[in-house]
């Protein structure tokens, strides 16, 4: 987090275990009333006689759990969304070298803009495997000053780890201000990974939308550029892209048993993913949804969309000189806090002379 600034990340954690309440009892409620739903729906059964053409309506209580609201227009929970997307798009070789090229150096320049402005920036990306995710990170930070990025690459929690909230290995990686962190696997690992492998429960995995949800609206509120990629590809492709990388010897060992599993549990792991997009795609913290079939389309769009958001932020910021950063409030804080601490010492100081001078007389 941002340097001089010990107290956020004390103020995030104590707001990240007020979430981890809010959730349980979201998840109560949520449970009680389809309990009451269900047991309407019984009653009103036993007193209606049966008939063949009359069929039990669908529970459309609001506290059902399914969250409609906030699911996308034409969204159906089993992967209607991404099965629609056009994984056909392409881009020839000259245009990719040409874009590509034009893309980092601008991304180049934005970085120290960014310094300059004092802007984290977090990026967050979400994929299947062999979607592509390493290439992209790879022509990320080709071109970029290794001191103002760091790169976290997504692995299972520490025994330490463990013993906190699922968010807070995730906090103490923030970038600080003017720096950018690339999370390979972010947060939502606990809504994914977690979820198909029946790593947690089903209360925990449930809980974990409303916390992330919250969470990430505390980190745009608080000035940071967060941007999220889910980089999509079909079955077939990733089939296809799982037997060149086991003829290559050099590639052959990233295909392990976990990507074979996940795999033939495609399905499973396309439902997830809807659901995911689905209620955590919010107005401060949209998805972007990245066609990969084709690699070289996918890597433009994703640096195009960085380079947009990126720009959009260091706008705001110059359209509001009002608006600091987290450091320079601290700064300022601090300036004040110590003026305040010096004038209260020489009072002090003042003070006990004229005793010691009393004393003596």
């Amino acid at each position: 987090m941002g340097k001089g600034y010990p107290s956020l990340k004390y103020s995030l954690f104590i707001r990240l275990k007020r979430v981890c309440y809010n959730g349980r009892k979201a998840v109560k409620r949520d449970s009680a009333a389809i309990l009451q739903h269900k047991n309407l729906c019984h009653s009103s059964r036993r007193d209606k006689k049966p008939s063949s053409f009359s069929r039990s309506p669908k529970a459309t209580h609001p506290g059902s759990g399914r969250n409609t609201s906030r699911r996308p227009e034409g969204l159906s929970p089993r992967g209607a969304m991404l099965e629609t997307l056009d994984l056909k798009k392409k881009l020839s070789k000259p245009h990719y070298s040409k874009a590509m090229s034009e893309l980092q150096e601008r991304l180049r320049k934005l970085q120290y803009a960014a310094q300059e402005a004092e802007l984290p920036v977090i990026i967050c990306l979400e994929g299947w495997d062999t979607a592509g995710k390493g290439q992209v990170i790879k022509k990320l930070t080709e071109k970029l000053d290794p001191r103002l990025f760091r790169v976290r690459s997504g692995s299972p929690p520490s025994a330490l780890e463990q013993r906190y909230h699922f968010l807070w290995r995730y906090q103490v990686a923030l970038p600080n201000d003017g720096e950018m962190t690339i999370f390979d696997h972010s947060w939502y690992g606990r809504v994914l990974v977690e979820r198909c492998d029946k790593l947690v429960k089903k209360k925990l995995w449930r809980e974990a939308y409303q916390q992330i949800n919250e969470f990430e609206h505390w980190l745009t509120d608080d000035g940071q550029v967060l941007v999220k990629f889910w980089m999509h590809i079909s079955k077939k492709e990733q089939k296809k892209r799982f037997r060149e990388c086991q003829a290559d010897p050099l590639l052959r060992w990233k295909i392990t048993k976990e990507y074979k599993r996940h795999h033939r549990q495609y399905d499973r792991w396309l439902t997830a993913t809807e659901e995911m997009l689905a209620k955590t795609h919010t107005a401060h913290a949209p998805w972007t949804v990245v066609e990969a079939n084709d690699t070289r389309w996918a890597r433009v769009k994703i640096f195009q969309t960085l380079v947009k958001k990126m720009e959009e932020a260091l706008a705001r910021r110059k359209a509001l000189p009002a608006a600091v950063s987290r450091t320079a409030a601290a700064r300022a804080a601090t300036k004040e806090a110590r003026a305040a601490l010096a004038v209260t010492d020489s009072a002090r100081a003042r003070a006990e002379e004229r005793k010691e001078e009393v004393a003596h007389a």
